[in-house]
């Protein structure tokens, strides 16, 4: 896969950006690559009137295996972005599923241990905290709570099998919740990556396009050439 290649070409480059000098996409990047390898196929006719004026060639020439490079972090970057998004709306139904069951459970608990003031202690403990982590807890510790005094229960319409289902939507949230946050952690990754790459080749096209501006200020044609077609476009709307 020449994307690829051409990426571990780039690579050392690419990672070398420190994380302040990023710079973020400001048009959607299937255009911006576009438009720089239209730039490079203008600059590589026009070579010997910007090397002229101090450009180097060597810049010129990098255009294609820059933007190969973020073509390819690119894809990468929507494969994870796609997988990580899938996995987060698994996990939004999942905790929706068990903020309502641990609900059930302790508006039942309350009513059935209302005479118990040890298990209502228990319950106002677990009671305690709202976040997603807290949740997950809660279900197994409830589980739990409800096995260890089931008497006060039985004596109520509360559906025991809720239990055991606390229990094991627990463990499968628990689960579903550390993947979710291992994908939240790769895709900020991936995306610092594909913004460094993007850097890469928002640079040098910067570059070009400063030394084409300077060169045919005087002819709006070839001016056209070393400007976004994007923004024009833009602009005139």
């Amino acid at each position: 896969m020449i994307t690829r290649t051409d990426y571990e070409k780039e690579k050392s480059a690419i990672e070398a950006i420190d994380i302040k000098d990023i710079l973020t996409p400001n048009m959607p990047i299937n255009i911006f690559i576009d438009e720089a390898l239209g730039l490079h196929e203008c600059s590589n006719r026009d070579k010997n009137l910007l090397t002229a004026e101090g450009l180097l060639e060597k810049a010129i020439n990098s255009i294609p295996t820059r933007a190969n490079a973020l073509r390819y972090v690119q894809s990468v970057w929507m494969k994870n972005y796609d997988s990580s998004s899938k996995n987060m709306a698994e996990w939004v139904q999942m905790r929706d599923e068990g903020r309502e069951l641990r609900s059930v459970i302790i508006h039942a608990f309350r009513f059935a241990y209302r005479n118990n003031k040890e298990v209502i202690k228990k319950i106002r403990r677990i009671d305690e905290g709202s976040s997603n982590a807290d949740t997950v807890q809660d279900l197994h510790d409830l589980g739990i709570l409800g096995k260890e005094y089931p008497e006060e229960l039985s004596q109520t319409s509360f559906d025991i099998s809720n239990l055991d289902k606390a229990i094991e939507l627990s463990v499968k949230m628990g689960n579903a919740l550390a993947k979710s946050n291992d994908d939240s952690a790769e895709d900020v990754n991936n995306k610092i990556l594909r913004d460094k790459a993007y850097t890469h080749l928002k640079t040098v096209v910067e570059e070009i396009r400063t030394v084409g501006k300077y060169v045919f200020w005087r002819n709006p044609d070839k001016l056209d050439d070393y400007s976004s077609e994007y923004f024009m476009k833009r602009n005139r709307k």
